[in-house]
């Protein structure tokens, strides 16, 4: 419940702090943090509006050394400057900090954002995976 309604705060605070970055979250300020959408196999990585995961190419792993998620998303509407700086903005608050571009790191955990593209439609990959 805290990383939902910590979503719901960045949603509300990106909202008020200038919807010319994102106009669809200024527009999702008053949802209520329930509304909130999850990765699936990532349930602290907020799904941002305009991303539509696709669960049939998820990969994830559980070792001892730790976890490894691979998970794709559909970017619709978005580019990856907004992606990238929706996570930039969004992650922190989930413990989550940035060492360089895409690549974030909490606790003993990488997470790396990717793009790629099929045909003409954009996606986006996140991935987490433990230091080594």
């Amino acid at each position: 419940m805290f990383y939902k309604k910590a979503a719901f705060l960045f949603v509300f605070c990106t909202g008020l702090a200038g919807g010319f970055v994102f106009p669809a979250l200024a527009q999702d300020a008053t949802r209520q943090a329930d509304d909130v959408a999850f990765f699936t196999s990532l349930e602290d990585v907020p799904l941002m509006p305009g991303l539509t995961e696709i669960p049939d190419e998820t990969v994830s792993f559980d070792k001892p050394e730790g976890r490894i998620i691979e998970s794709s998303a559909m970017m619709q509407g978005v580019n990856r400057q907004q992606v990238s700086l929706y996570y930039k903005v969004s992650l922190p608050q989930f413990g989550w900090g940035e060492v360089q571009e895409n690549v974030f790191y909490r606790g003993q955990e990488y997470l790396e954002l990717s793009f790629f593209r099929r045909g003409d439609v954009d996606y986006v990959r996140i991935m987490v995976r433990p230091t080594l």
